[in-house]
């Protein structure tokens, strides 16, 4: 199911094998990932793994590397009303099972984005008082 949604936006490795270099990132695994990135007109690059994307090549290429968790946050101050509204239509569309707002964000929270999450939960009080 994965590869169906984000087949079409896959990088083939091949493409940028030749321009895998050991300044590229610390890990040699990683290496052939940032080759990509830095060449692929990338303009974020969301990982836990930030440490090793974190290098020269990186800052060179203008490549920004964030968590998911920062980025979420980056989008929430600046489009505060918009992610607390879609956020809460998101939670009242949750079905099976049913999922009020602070449930979603903890769901959020417990899959990586626990600053997001603790930041939507105060926004959501906010708004509900």
């Amino acid at each position: 199911m994965r590869c169906a949604h984000f087949g079409r936006y896959r990088i083939a490795p091949e493409l940028y094998r030749h321009r895998v270099t050991d300044d590229l990132s610390p890990d040699p695994g990683d290496r052939l990932h940032a080759a990509a990135y830095i060449h692929g007109d990338v303009d974020v690059l969301l990982t836990r793994n930030v440490k090793d994307f974190r290098t020269p090549a990186f800052a060179h290429a203008e490549v920004e590397v964030m968590t998911s968790d920062a980025f979420l946050c980056d989008i929430l101050t600046h489009r505060r009303q918009a992610v607390v509204e879609s956020f809460a239509r998101a939670a009242s569309a949750k079905e099976n099972p049913p999922m009020t707002a602070t449930v979603l964000a903890n769901a959020i929270s417990n899959a990586g984005a626990p600053q997001f999450a603790e930041r939507l939960r105060r926004y959501i009080s906010e708004t509900a008082c």
